[in-house]
């Protein structure tokens, strides 16, 4: 049970790294980050939405890895997710102009390389959940147990 923590742990501290450093970079170059999501495929009034709400959702997240983990994973399944699937929409052509936008944890990385990054932190993430769900079940159990066995005399 320890190892399983303790790889949880390892996990949520990479996510949380990974969501601060993101939501860090955002804020702290707003005017590009407005500018770049101003050249995504969104009409102006939701690029500027999303130019605030990535970071905020970003150290929402964060906060939610530290307070409530699971519900900190699933958004973090969120994030990742929508994000992969902005790769993918640029990836099959849908919308040609490249509009990477990202953090700039890999400036010098092409659209795939980006893909392959986020569905490994997706699947990081899935571990994380499974982990987490053991952990919790365990605790659990454990608590139902230890109830039925007090005998009252």
């Amino acid at each position: 049970m320890k190892t399983r923590t303790y790889i949880l742990g390892i996990i949520v501290t990479l996510l949380v790294a990974l969501w601060v450093y993101t939501a860090v970079v955002k804020l702290g170059n707003m005017a590009y980050n407005m500018d770049t999501m101003r050249k995504q495929l969104f009409p102006v009034w939701a690029s500027d939405f999303l130019a605030y709400l990535v970071p905020i959702g970003a150290l929402g997240t964060a906060g939610l890895l530290l307070y409530r983990v699971r519900w900190g994973l699933w958004a973090s399944v969120v994030l990742l997710s929508s994000f992969s699937a902005y790769i993918v929409v640029y990836l099959t052509e849908i919308y040609k102009k490249q509009t990477c936008s990202c953090a700039g944890i890999f400036a010098g990385v092409d659209y795939q390389g980006h893909l392959l990054f986020n569905t490994t932190m997706l699947c990081i993430t899935g571990i994380a959940l499974y982990i987490n769900y053991i952990i919790s079940n365990g605790e659990a159990e454990n608590r139902k147990e230890s109830r039925q066995q007090t005998t009252y005399l």
